[in-house]
């Protein structure tokens, strides 16, 4: 399983805001952050798996992810 780790993002505590925009149907292998995530739906469908929930979110969906959750999309 991916750990994404915070150094590996951010520097000095700096806060900082990426938008990383994925195609509809990208799948995202299971990981972990040691920060927050937040998604939002632009565009189609996509299933989110958080800590063994599912999530079917689509168009205009929004979803806060905490740091440490157990995150796979499909």
């Amino acid at each position: 399983m991916k750990i994404f780790k915070r150094f590996e993002w951010l520097k000095n505590d700096e806060l900082k805001i990426w938008m990383i925009p994925s195609k509809s149907g990208a799948v995202e292998p299971e990981h972990i952050h040691e920060f927050l995530e937040f998604v939002y739906i632009l565009d189609g469908e996509i299933i989110h798996y958080i800590n063994d929930k599912d999530y079917h979110c689509h168009k205009g969906a929004f979803l806060f992810i905490n740091r440490g959750e157990n995150t796979v999309s499909a």
